[in-house]
């Protein structure tokens, strides 16, 4: 794989202590997979015998992606009070287009013995028939926020995106003639809101609420190799937090809810098997819906001077709608714990540090 970006920016101060950023980023990828993979059957231990071959091989693809960013952003007082606000828009197009042809292979899928295999097989050629197809995806948005200082122990920020998303697959023939369209996804005007609060209830403890609706485009395709709806849903948290001796020791500790519809999960439909062009597993949006909750701690601070130290701790019950697991890659119970300690004198400039993480199991299933 290659990839080269080119970006660029500008940043323009503005009457009344306002800001504009213009940024625009151009990146270019080509890649050219050829992957021979031992994955399918069933090993005989006694034998070797059993296995057999996934073979992919795919021309020269290209990808070539233009991405926009432009806002403002700055302070504005309303009823005796200073506030600030954001403004802006940003979005991009991505044309991905891949060779259609064959690939050559010369040599049988099985695999002999896998005890002994080495792989020594002759190469996968690809052979264009001059035909192509391109995936063109479009995303953009505006967007528009503000954070209101209410009262001194008061600030509320309330904020909205307004999305459009559209992806379609082109298909042209061997002689370069449009042919037609397919796998159309598209989401106009999709508005997601959020809003927040942040109350200081003394100089230690600070409580805050949040609130906004999820929109997210996705990357994986169904067995027709189409891409899949958006991610939509809703995320809600309420927490606390806290700062003692004077901000060496800082505490959180928060509850959260977010569901979720459309994400992407494993079409058991397809053979056993079965891939699709880019080597990735079909995938199937779950319309009905994962709801996730679960409880957050985290404690951070230094013990003494140049020893610091950090530890938290996630409970998280995802669910499908039936009540069967979901997000069984990500683990209900999970404990993380850090130290960092700099030393002065005349091992000044060398610091030394430890981490550990702990968790409960996690599976993930391949069809």
């Amino acid at each position: 794989n290659k990839q080269h970006t080119v970006f660029t920016s500008l940043d323009q101060h503005l009457p009344g202590n306002w800001n504009m950023h213009l940024g625009y980023a151009r990146t270019e990828s080509t890649n050219h997979t050829t992957v021979a993979y031992a994955g399918a059957g069933y090993p005989d231990p006694a034998t070797g015998k059993g296995m057999r071959l996934w073979t992919g091989a795919w021309g020269a693809g290209k990808s070539t992606g233009d991405n926009f960013d432009v806002y403002a952003s700055g302070p504005f007082t309303l009823l005796g009070r200073q506030h600030t606000a954001i403004v802006g828009w940003n979005g991009g197009n991505q044309r991905a287009r891949s060779l259609g042809g064959k690939a050559e292979i010369n040599y049988p899928n099985i695999v002999p013995d896998y005890r002994s295999w080495t792989g020594n097989i002759p190469r996968p050629v690809f052979h264009p028939d001059g035909s192509h197809t391109e995936t063109v995806t479009r995303l953009a948005g505006g967007y528009v926020a503000t954070r209101l200082s209410l009262a001194d122990p008061l600030h509320v920020i309330i904020g909205a995106r307004s999305s459009t998303y559209r992806t379609d697959t082109r298909s042209y023939d061997k002689r370069g003639a449009y042919t037609g369209s397919g796998g159309l996804v598209e989401t106009r005007n999709e508005v997601t809101p959020y809003v927040g609060a942040v109350f200081d209830i003394n100089k230690q403890y600070s409580a805050y609420a949040s609130f906004t609706q999820l929109f997210n485009p996705q990357s994986s395709k169904d067995r027709n190799n189409q891409f899949l709806a958006p991610e939509t849903g809703d995320n809600a948290e309420l927490g606390v937090k806290g700062e003692f001796y004077e901000g060496k020791l800082n505490a959180s500790a928060a509850l959260f809810h977010t569901k979720k519809k459309n994400m992407a999960e494993l079409d058991r439909t397809v053979p056993p098997g079965f891939l699709l062009p880019d080597g990735s597993q079909a995938m199937v949006a779950n319309g009905t819906g994962v709801t996730a909750k679960g409880v957050e701690f985290d404690i951070s601070g230094q013990l003494s001077r140049g020893w610091e130290a950090s530890g938290g701790y996630t409970y998280l019950h995802a669910a499908e709608a039936d009540g069967r697991r979901a997000a069984t890659t990500q683990p209900r119970h999970l404990l993380r714990l850090a130290t960092s300690y700099r030393f002065d004198g005349r091992l000044a400039g060398l610091k030394a540090g430890a981490s550990m993480t702990a968790q409960s199991a996690t599976y993930s299933e391949s069809w």
